[in-house]
Formats: C-alpha cells, sequence, structure tokens
C-alpha cells in the first residue's frame, strides 16, 4: 500500500498516524508477513537500477545472494532509504497435489496441508501446530545451564517426501500422494521477461544527494564483487546521477 501525502504535510505526524491505525493489524489473517511501514521516499527518489544476472547461477541462488548479502550491504548506505529486488525468487519446498490420486488413496487436501505445515519449524497457517513454535529449552546442570538448539531435518524435497500423512488409517507419506520440489512463487509482472536476472531498485531518502547515494551504492557493489563469483552486474540500466554529471 503505497500512501502519498498532500505538499506541506508533517512526514513525523502521518507516520505516526499510520502507526496508531497499524496497531489493528492483528485482526488480519495469519497468512503472511506483519505488516510494517517503510523509510520515506520522494517522488524522485529512485537513484539507481542494478541488473543482476548470471550464466553459472539458477534465478533462486541469485534471490538468495541479493537478500541476505546485496541487499543488507546497500541499506546500510547512508542516504539509502529502500532496496527492492524485481524477479525475487524466493527459494520454497511446493507440495503439489493430484486431486485423482488423493481420491483414489482416501486423503483430504486439508490432510496434506496439515502435514506440510508441521513439518517445518514455523507456519504461517494459525490453524497449525507449527504457527505457535516453542523455544529450544535447556539443560540444567549442578554448575551451568546448556541451551538446546534444534536442527531441522528437513532440507531437501527428498527429505519432505519422507513426512508421514497425519490422520490416516494406512500409513503413507507425502510422495505418497504429492509430488514435493524445490521451485520459487509464481512471477508477477516478471520486467526481464524470459531472463532469470533479477533487478535491484535503490531509493534515497528525501533530500539525499542522488549524487554521492549513487557513488556510495556503485562503490559498495564493486567492494562485494569478489564474494559474487559469475555474478554480472550493470549499473547504467537506470542512473539519473549521469544527467547530473553531464549538466554540471
Amino acid at each position: 500500500i503505497e500512501l502519498i501525502f498532500e505538499p506541506g504535510t508533517d512526514l513525523l505526524r502521518a507516520r505516526q498516524l499510520v502507526a496508531e491505525r497499524m496497531t489493528q493489524a492483528h485482526a488480519l489473517p495469519n497468512v503472511s508477513a506483519p505488516p510494517l511501514i517503510m523509510q520515506p521516499t520522494s517522488s524522485t527518489s529512485r537513484v539507481l537500477m542494478v541488473k543482476m544476472n548470471s550464466t553459472e547461477l539458477s534465478g533462486i541462488d541469485m534471490s538468495v545472494l541479493a537478500r541476505w548479502q546485496i541487499k543488507p550491504r546497500l541499506i546500510g548506505i547512508p542516504g539509502v532509504a529502500n532496496v527492492s529486488i524485481w524477479g525475487q525468487r524466493e527459494q520454497q519446498l511446493q507440495v503439489e497435489v493430484n486431486p485423482n490420486q488423493l481420491r483414489d488413496k482416501g486423503v483430504t487436501l486439508e490432510q496434506v496441508v496439515k502435514t506440510a505445515g508441521n513439518a517445518v519449524w514455523v507456519s504461517p497457517l494459525s490453524y497449525l501446530e507449527a504457527s505457535t513454535p516453542g523455544t529450544g529449552g535447556f539443560v540444567e546442570s549442578p554448575n551451568q545451564r546448556l541451551g538446546i538448539q534444534h536442527v531441522l531435518p528437513i532440507r531437501t524435497p527428498a527429505d519432505l517426501s519422507k513426512v508421514s500423512v497425519e490422520d490416516t488409517d494406512t500409513p503413507m507419506v507425502l510422495g505418497d500422494v504429492s509430488q514435493v520440489k524445490e521451485d520459487h512463487q509464481p512471477l508477477i509482472g516478471d520486467t526481464l521477461g524470459q531472463d532469470a536476472g533479477l533487478l535491484l531498485v535503490v531509493e534515497k531518502f528525501p533530500g539525499a544527494n542522488a549524487l554521492q547515494v549513487t557513488q556510495d551504492v556503485e562503490a559498495a557493489l564493486k567492494d562485494l564483487q569478489p564474494g559474487l563469483s559469475g555474478v554480472q552486474m550493470d549499473t547504467s540500466v537506470f542512473r539519473p546521477a549521469t544527467f547530473l554529471q553531464d549538466t554540471v
């Protein structure tokens, strides 16, 4: 949801009012991440678009790099308000069912959803046990307390396919009634067409120096390049700083 305020609006006051309304967000269905207020941006906030592609890495692998390595580094640059990743492919374990196969096995779709949801650490579905995960706990000895860290045994589609289906009379696993695979969410409006690359959109704070922010972002990308083997970065897709440099 994008809010556009009239000229002269006190942004701090407006953000306070919006934050107060967002306290009612707990009434929304618990099926996604909770809402949050992003940093304020201006109508000319976009300072750089960076195309990211690779002939060695898949779209999912590049998305992991962009989310956990590149974006946090760019967000920490003074003047950068937000970094959006267009074409991001979230790494997911997907369970695909066939209605005819479920009918033949006598299994309902709800049983498959419950089994897959409860097999992972945390589920966004509020009616599952996995929606309220507990802590690892601890073990105490006479002179110390040792924390317990659980290690999720499910990492691959093969692991998830071996989980037993809940509430069935005949023992069976997810792999018997579904196809479990690793894939990403359906893409909506992918601006890069058939290209598996990504587009990093960098936005600045109101009043920040566009030229300085652009140069700092490009310097950060150059510093990250040694750790991004096989990944190419193109910062010439959209670069308003070029116009500023040519006109001064």
